[in-house]
């Protein structure tokens, strides 16, 4: 008899456990280990600063989203930031594949990034203003073919950059994650033709043995001439990456992603994650998954176009065995489809990290999606 195990979401093997950077997402409430990256990156580039306006691709599973909702407050009291001819509203719009669980303050936006119809969509939100920040870290389900995965992830990315040409202001920032084959130099030639300054970053939270980097692109300005379209892919048929050289930049402090740490040891956090963390206790104690208290609305293509908060759990349940209405959980089999979406699938993620979602902390009242501890087993006979 053959068994077959399934994990869904962060922690699939038990290595994950032993990761550092795993365990700290889990006890600062984030969804993946990845939202450490971006904020090792910001810690070098500050490239958060000053940002109103911000686009995440391939967001699933909302690690990196997370971070911009969390960081586009107000940081002096916590306080969403006003709207006013100084200060614009802050708008964070995440876009992927899957489905994700919503996030406070954070457009969702379901739909793929090499479509035209996603494209426009995603422009669309913006209302014609530019944008200060786009950032993506995407990366299809490799398959072992060094070539294939690097021309893929190089596609991926390219549609990112379209996308960013569309949005950027002049001297914005595109960030992506970048896979360093062959071929990159090509790539960091057609950065450098659109963007003043182009570093590549290695964040102490990637794994030395992973060939991922992120390009960290600051002050955007787009060659004469150039006019960005919805229709036209950038390509990089005119670079030979010959004359392309950018400066490897290793950022973050702390600890290192390839080593095992003992469990039992206690977690120090940095003083800007510290400052997360409080951001996420007040966002529970003072129930900000609500819509009132976010910084944009929260939409996807599901059939409702902004989804309800769900309930928290009552303290003294009714004993009756049909559930009122008001208060029945939008994981309800009785709850209205036209009203409580059904809940997302975890069982992968358009950017091919499998860091998973899951429960986290900043979504405490909500009941666990595919917990990281829950199995699924199916048994096949055999002959």
């Amino acid at each position: 008899m053959a068994i077959r195990l399934e994990n869904h979401g962060m922690g699939r093997f038990s290595k994950d456990k032993r990761d550092i950077y795993y365990r700290k997402a889990k006890e600062l409430g984030y969804r993946a280990r990845s939202a450490f990256k971006l904020l090792q990156i910001d810690e070098k580039f500050h490239i958060l600063d000053g940002v109103h306006r911000a686009v995440d691709l391939c967001a699933a599973p909302g690690g990196w989203s997370e971070v911009l909702s969390m960081r586009l407050k107000d940081e002096s009291d916590g306080k969403e930031i006003k709207s006013d001819s100084d200060n614009p509203p802050a708008i964070v719009v995440a876009v992927d594949m899957m489905e994700m669980v919503p996030i406070p303050g954070v457009i969702c936006i379901k739909g793929d990034i090499t479509r035209q119809s996603t494209v426009s969509d995603i422009v669309s939100r913006f209302d014609g203003k530019s944008v200060d920040l786009v950032v993506c870290d995407g990366a299809p389900d490799v398959i072992g073919l060094h070539d294939v995965d690097e021309f893929v992830q190089h596609q991926l990315f390219l549609s990112a950059l379209t996308i960013s040409s569309l949005l950027l202001r002049p001297g914005g920032t595109f960030a992506a994650k970048i896979f360093r084959g062959k071929d990159v130099n090509r790539v960091y030639e057609k950065l450098l033709q659109f963007f003043k300054t182009v570093s590549l970053a290695k964040p102490k939270a990637c794994r030395n043995s992973s060939i991922e980097g992120f390009v960290v692109c600051q002050g955007y300005a787009p060659p004469s001439g150039y006019t960005p379209s919805v229709l036209h892919t950038i390509n990089l048929n005119d670079c030979t990456g010959a004359q392309a050289c950018v400066p490897f930049v290793a950022c973050g402090e702390g600890y290192d992603a390839d080593q095992s740490y003992p469990l039992h040891m206690q977690l120090k956090l940095t003083p800007e994650e510290q400052k997360m963390k409080s951001i996420a206790s007040a966002r529970l104690s003072s129930g900000s998954h609500s819509s009132s208290s976010s910084i944009g609305e929260s939409s996807s293509s599901l059939p409702s176009s902004s989804p309800s908060p769900l309930p928290s759990p009552s303290p003294s349940p009714s004993p009756s065995p049909s559930p009122s209405p008001s208060t029945s959980s939008a994981f309800s089999p009785s709850a209205s489809p036209s009203t409580s979406p059904s809940p997302p699938s975890t069982s992968g993620h358009g950017n091919g990290h499998g860091n998973g979602g899951g429960y986290c902390l900043l979504h405490a009242a909500a009941p666990p999606i595919n917990p990281p501890y829950q199995k699924s087993l199916s048994f096949k006979k055999r002959h």
